[in-house]
């Protein structure tokens, strides 16, 4: 119960003196003051009251005098269920309390007839603690869950099933003593807290408990189950849940998995399609969107299929697939293709709808139990790894990779993972897929599709990974108006694949270099105008930039002197440079002061060195006088003149410069103009990288900052 204001307080205290309109004082109603008087203070808040005893008497112990809950405001709350927690003789310890509006409450006896809203001085113990122990000694299966609420549907269906207070990730050491030589099963909620809760329980369980499994729930008719009620009022049964907690492995904790190696049997790997895809194992298959990766999986699932047709391969027994495809249509696509093929589809099985691996892989493990294939399909494998899994985080991939290879060992099945490529980046082609490298790492194979960027319509597959196995040699495919076919051997390699992946940002480069060839081949031209034509020609500014910067082009800013901002700038080939006295003078300079980036100029215009640090800078500021401003060989910031670097500093928007000592500086050529501690140039000459970094990497509309 809470009170409905500050009066229901004051009503349960005795002298009650008001000290303003917020402030009383009283009698402390808890007892054991050794002199009477007002020992209590009280402040009222506005939603809630505040009580302070000057005799130390607890927040807890003053408001369990007064019989409130808490001195929250807001009226009674209604219970919806309370939860017993007793010893082994059933004497009640405490109780968990359901409320409406839901929160949950904990209390305990006082030994008064009442209760006191603590757990103060309480043991820790384990709901439905006499049936626990009960179970234990005729050896049953004890299911751990997480909340009362399930424990107790669990018991309705004649399991024994016990959770601990306090909700996820709250299981205390004693509890685990208290199930030592037990058959138990935990079953986690669906979500991170559920899981990180079910691994604390099963690791604390490990060397006390006889037996621990995880058992994860699956989905039922579409119904997406989140924790034991969920998942029985969907239709749950407790032969069900029997036969899933049987099917499921043994947990062991990492160093109760050391094993010495003269205890281990070696075992001899077993293949679907030497050396390309084992069993037991994760295999993986990547390359670009439209080269055929699907038919590929799908004329593989077809040999299975049949026990044969697989190139340099045995003829085995026809088999199962189950095929998980998010792309293409089961009726339109997939079908089609597998009776061209002449796929024994009775054989073929697909999952309908989404799977989520993110939030377990019951679902999976459960049609692979049903169906035992040989072959599982997942195409692609970003679809199904989870909406709430970064795939580009290896945290959060490995786990899902780790027990996705673990049911691959277990039932002895290969899963076949389909991936994407990213473009560019890398030439090692293991890294060239989408998502972490945890993705890669935990296959024991990985083939890469692609063509030949010579011969478009050579396709083929490259063995680029093989952990068990000598790699295999390219396999060649076409995909002609009748279907797939085998074409056997290629002299395909990754380095072509990844070229032909390359070549059209290439060939888009190519053809912004000849553009430029073309307009500039007259002379210097205003960038506005090049970067004008530029966009009616349909170049990307980006790929413009890059030929800009492979032709060796040449910035010129033409301005008046004195004035910043203004002027107009030009490009030009490096053939038409006005003058070879600029380029003596730049030598010349660069040669003597070794500075980064040191322009040559001639009286009101600037010439753009080819220092590879400013490579199409889309910056060149005027280098007039400033006065008595300290030149950069006195005073270096990254090889430019103060002049310039105040010039990029306005063209920048006059940002305030963050210094040492809390400072900030918001006139730079001030600053430069007087003595500059260390730190503060080094203040400086960080913004200043920074600044034209970020020039480097994004020119404006225009392709120059003005």
């Amino acid at each position: 119960m809470r009170p409905e204001n500050i009066g229901q307080i004051l009503n349960k205290l005795q002298h009650v003196k008001t000290i303003n309109r917020k402030e009383w004082q009283a009698d402390c109603p808890c007892a054991g003051h050794a002199t009477p008087g007002q020992h209590l203070h009280i402040t009222d808040t506005g939603d809630k009251a505040l009580a302070k005893c000057f005799s130390a008497h607890s927040y807890e112990e003053i408001i369990a005098a007064l019989g409130f809950e808490s001195l929250t405001y807001g009226g009674s709350q209604r219970i919806e269920a309370i939860y017993d927690y007793t010893d082994a003789t059933g004497n009640v310890l405490y109780q968990v309390l359901r409320m409406s509006p839901k929160t949950f409450k904990q209390r305990r006896p006082d030994g008064n007839g009442g209760y006191a809203w603590n757990l103060k001085g309480v043991r820790p113990v384990l709901y439905r603690l006499p049936e626990v122990e009960d179970a234990i000694r005729a050896g049953r299966t004890i299911y751990i869950v997480e909340g009362e609420k399930d424990a107790d549907n669990l018991a309705k269906i004649g399991l024994t099933a016990t959770t601990n207070s306090s909700g996820a990730e709250k299981w205390q050491p004693e509890l685990s003593e208290a199930l030592g030589g037990a058959s138990v099963a935990i079953i986690p909620d669906k979500d991170a807290a559920g899981q990180r809760h079910a691994d604390k329980v099963a690791a604390s369980l490990c060397g006390k408990a006889m037996a621990v499994k995880v058992v994860e729930l699956p989905d039922i008719d579409g119904h997406n189950v989140k924790d034991a009620s969920d998942w029985l009022a969907a239709g749950g049964t407790r032969d069900e849940l029997e036969r899933l907690t049987s099917g499921a492995k043994a947990y062991h904790k990492d160093h109760d998995s050391l094993v010495c190696m003269a205890t281990i049997e070696p075992e001899t790997v077993s293949w679907l399609w030497w050396p390309y895809i084992p069993l037991g194992k994760l295999t993986l298959l990547e390359g670009d969107p439209g080269i055929g990766k699907s038919w590929l999986s799908l004329a593989m699932a077809t040999a299975v299929s049949l026990g044969k047709g697989l190139p340099a391969a045995e003829v085995t027994d026809p088999a199962n697939v189950l095929l998980a495809s998010a792309e293409d249509g089961l009726g339109d696509t997939i079908r089609p293709r597998l009776d061209a093929m002449g796929a024994d589809v009775s054989r073929i099985h697909a999952i309908k709808g989404a799977l989520d691996f993110g939030n377990g892989l019951a679902v999976l493990e459960q049609y692979i139990e049903l169906l035992r294939p040989t072959l599982v399909i997942v195409d692609p494998l970003v679809a199904y790894i989870g909406a709430n899994v970064d795939i580009h985080r290896a945290n959060e991939t490995r786990a899902i990779m780790a027990r996705l290879a673990d049911i691959a060992e277990r039932y002895s099945v290969a899963i076949l993972a389909i991936r994407h490529l990213t473009k560019g980046g890398t030439l090692k082609p293991i890294y060239r897929g989408l998502g972490s490298i945890d993705l890669a790492a935990a296959c024991r194979s990985m083939l890469m599709a692609g063509c030949d960027p010579e011969e478009p319509q050579k396709r083929g597959i490259v063995h680029i990974k093989s952990n068990l196995a000598p790699m295999g040699a390219a396999i060649g495919y076409e995909l002609r108006a009748d279907g797939f076919y085998w074409t056997g051997e290629s002299d395909l390699t990754w380095q072509k694949i990844l070229s032909a992946e390359d070549s059209d940002a290439r060939s888009a480069r190519d053809e912004a270099t000849e553009f430029l060839r073309d307009e500039l081949a007259e002379g210097p031209m205003e960038a506005a105008d090049v970067w004008k034509d530029a966009k009616e020609a349909g170049l990307a500014e980006a790929t413009v930039k890059r030929a800009k910067a492979a032709l060796g082009i040449i910035t010129r800013r033409h301005g008046e002197t004195g004035r910043r901002g203004g002027g107009k700038f030009t490009w030009e080939l490096p053939g038409h440079l006005e003058g070879q006295k600029d380029l003596e003078d730049q030598e010349y300079q660069i040669k003597n002061f070794d500075t980064l980036n040191q322009n040559s100029y001639e009286k009101g215009t600037v010439l753009e060195t080819h220092d590879p640090l400013n490579t199409d800078l889309g910056y060149q500021g005027d280098l007039e006088d400033h006065g008595d401003l300290i030149e950069y060989d006195q005073l270096p910031l990254l090889g430019l003149t103060h002049g310039q670097v105040v010039d990029i500093w306005t063209a920048e928007g006059s940002p305030a410069i963050p210094l040492s000592q809390c400072e900030t500086c918001t006139d730079l050529a001030k600053t430069l103009a007087h003595d500059v501690k260390e730190k503060d140039i080094r203040a400086i000459t960080d913004w200043l990288s920074t600044t034209l970094a970020a020039q480097r990497d994004c020119v404006n509309t225009t392709g120059e900052h003005d």
